[in-house]
């Protein structure tokens, strides 16, 4: 199955990289938008760190493969 993710981090240093010492934010709510239809399709909350992820247990329509979405 598809699935979209990684983390949330807070960038100390602001150089864009997510560096080991850089802490993880929970608690973000994060929106997956449809880009051909610029629509919500998930949502989903960081935990464990800043961690999240999209996929079919939060996307009802489910992913579809070699498409264009946008994390917001």
């Amino acid at each position: 199955p598809v699935e979209i993710g990684n983390r949330v981090w807070y960038d100390v240093n602001r150089n864009g990289v997510q560096d080991a010492a850089e802490p993880g934010i929970n608690g973000i709510v994060l929106h997956l938008i449809d880009k051909a239809t610029s629509t919500t399709v998930g949502s989903t909350t960081t935990s464990n760190g800043g961690q999240y992820y999209f996929n079919n247990s939060n996307v009802p329509t489910g992913l579809l493969p070699l498409h264009a979405y946008e994390v917001r």
